[in-house]
């Protein structure tokens, strides 16, 4: 089995004010031209079926991919959201908390999740209702978020941990490759946008 993750293109943070407006981002410009350059390049890749957080900045991406791939639709969940540690946009200690949550993974603020709550929300999607339910020989897409993509990914790849503090690109690739009789992980590609414009890698 081949399962992509990709994080959702850039969004618009223009409104900040309200937890609404947090969730609620659509895609910039330049976002819109990173979704129209993925769904390009996965043409070739053969994707059976798509799943996509229920954030609209993931599900405009998705959209684009399901237009130009043609399949028949996106599969929303909110377990594909990302690792939220403080969901008040405005916090006035927003950017410490979330410093003390890569810190500490269970360190659950106000209002929020801890890291390995995301991580495990992910992952437990990721399993039972992906690779447990899906053949050896599907190919699909999952459109997420930066965050809980590497959480998810530091007890596959080598370095655990320390191999996800690099921020992940929009519309990064990670290629995984899947077995599902041994509920093993091969990660074939990691964080990969070189497929993308220059001007548009961000």
């Amino acid at each position: 089995m081949n399962i992509y993750l990709v994080r959702h293109a850039q969004k618009d943070t223009s409104s900040k004010s309200t937890q609404e407006d947090h969730y609620n981002r659509g895609l910039t410009d330049v976002g819109l031209k990173q979704a129209e350059e993925l769904a390009n390049h996965l043409v070739s890749y053969s994707i059976d079926k798509i799943f996509s957080s229920d954030m609209p900045r993931a599900i405009a991406t998705a959209d684009t991919v399901v237009l130009k791939l043609k399949v028949s639709n996106v599969i929303k969940d909110r377990d594909l959201r990302e690792a939220d540690p403080c969901v008040i946009p405005n916090h006035p200690d927003r950017d410490k908390i979330k410093i003390q949550c890569w810190k500490e993974w269970d360190f659950k603020p106000e209002h929020g999740e801890s890291y390995n709550e995301g991580k495990q929300r992910f992952s437990n999607f990721f399993w039972k209702e992906i690779v447990e339910k899906y053949g050896e020989k599907d190919n699909i897409l999952i459109v997420s978020h930066g965050r809980v993509i590497r959480l998810f990914l530091s007890d596959y790849l080598e370095g655990g941990k320390e191999a996800i503090k690099t921020p992940y690109s929009h519309v990064a690739i990670t290629h995984l490759k899947v077995n599902k009789k041994k509920k093993d992980i091969s990660i074939l590609r990691y964080n990969d946008n070189v497929f993308l414009s220059n001007d548009l890698r961000t």
